[in-house]
């Protein structure tokens, strides 16, 4: 008995100091990783920006960006010394943009933060982001280096076979895709021309393209059979693609029939979903309300610390008080702005008068563009009264935030961290 509790004890302590060695290696290396991100902002007043698409630079135009890059061109016109962090992506929600929240502070050391999030709340999905929570259910043991050390063992065989791949373009991918929209065509081979596409991956870009074409001409109001067909055609001949995993699962949930053919389809994408992205992910987890969901989702969620309730809710004022609690216990100074023609006075209600934040609402400066002008900043009416803005969209959004960030500048005295 002596024996076996000896061993025990021993087997105890030497798993013990193996985890603190390498927690303190993976510290170091944290800490030059850390480095490395701020490095081009190390002398400057970061800022990171929190949203979904009417954030993510993906949705802004290329010259010069949605919002938060707009914003920091104009501080800097000004003579701020800032570098701007945009980790907002299109379909997200603000709980698994609470679920990334601390990485991402760790990673860009920000001084401010700037959320415009929640437009897409309305879900099953709730952050269960405590620590009681994970040590009931012992997920805490997939947090020890030992076992994330043996995970790795394991799959690094498998690794370069998993990899997302950088979508591939080729020069004339806008024109065919025009051409295959216009006329429906569901195949290239329909054009009275031969694209240049040298591979699969380079012919989805394609179909991908068509099917996005189609939905900015119904106004993002309607996903329909012409989108999905295309959007699988090019998920199936590139199913490593970042954007063609997106909008094939986005397209692919909002029906039953669809969501029949996306469980179907999950299979051509499970080998590697620990490394899609959460917005893919969460149009995954849609496709199989009702039904039976894979070991593979269920353990990214309890990964990421979030639950699925029964109903629809909107976590909304939930997600934000936490969010402020972690910023405020960090010392990052929070912008919370509201989106375009909605009423500031709902962010408001989501806090008592002893929290310090900054409201910023957007109603005022995008009135005059309700009615024949309004598709002067606007690309689309995904929220009715309002939507995806365009370039100028994105810059008055930045004229409006930049003097609040000017004053949280001043009062905090901020000063760029070494």
């Amino acid at each position: 008995m002596k024996k076996i509790f000896f061993s025990l004890i021993t087997s105890i302590i030497v798993v013990a100091l193996i985890e603190i060695i390498l927690s303190a290696a993976v510290l170091i290396l944290r800490i030059d990783a850390d480095k490395e991100v701020v490095s081009e902002g190390s002398d400057k007043i970061r800022i990171l920006a929190l949203g979904e698409s009417t954030t993510d630079d993906y949705w802004g135009e290329k010259d010069l960006g949605a919002w938060p890059r707009q914003l920091e061109k104009l501080l800097k016109e000004k003579g701020y010394p800032v570098k701007s962090f945009n980790v907002a992506r299109g379909g997200t929600t603000s709980t698994f943009i609470l679920s990334n929240l601390e990485k991402n502070l760790d990673k860009y050391k920000p001084h401010i933060v700037i959320s415009m999030m929640g437009i897409n709340d309305m879900n099953r999905f709730v952050y269960e982001g405590d620590r009681e929570v994970s040590i009931r259910n012992f997920s805490w043991i997939h947090s020890l280096k030992t076992v994330k050390i043996v995970k790795w063992l394991l799959s690094e065989n498998s690794k370069q076979s998993t990899d997302i791949l950088k979508d591939q373009f080729p020069a004339d991918f806008l024109q065919v895709a025009d051409q295959l929209e216009k006329n429906k065509f569901l195949s290239v081979d329909q054009l009275p021309f031969t694209p240049k596409a040298k591979n699969d991956c380079e012919l989805s870009s394609y179909y991908r393209q068509a099917s996005l074409y189609n939905l900015e001409r119904v106004e993002f109001q309607m996903v329909n059979k012409y989108q999905q067909t295309m959007t699988r055609k090019a998920l199936k001949l590139c199913p490593k693609s970042t954007y063609n995993l997106f909008w094939y699962f986005h397209s692919h949930n909002f029906t039953a029939q669809s969501r029949k053919t996306c469980r179907e389809d999950f299979k051509l994408v499970e080998d590697f979903i620990d490394i899609i992205s959460d917005e893919t992910f969460i149009s995954i987890v849609k496709c199989f309300e009702g039904e039976n969901r894979p070991d593979s989702i269920n353990r990214i969620l309890k990964e990421k610390n979030i639950g699925l309730v029964q109903d629809q809710i909107e976590d909304t004022k939930k997600n934000y008080q936490i969010l402020h609690q972690i910023l405020r216990s960090r010392g990052i100074a929070h912008i919370a702005m509201q989106y375009p023609t909605l009423p500031i006075a709902t962010l408001k209600n989501y806090f008592s008068k002893d929290d310090k934040i900054v409201f910023v609402e957007n109603r005022e400066n995008f009135a005059p563009y309700l009615g024949k002008k309004y598709y002067e900043v606007f690309k689309d009416r995904f929220r009715k009264t309002w939507g995806h803005t365009n370039q100028i969209g994105h810059g008055m959004i930045a004229q409006q935030v930049l003097g609040p960030v000017e004053e949280v500048i001043r009062d905090l005295k901020l000063k760029p961290l070494k």
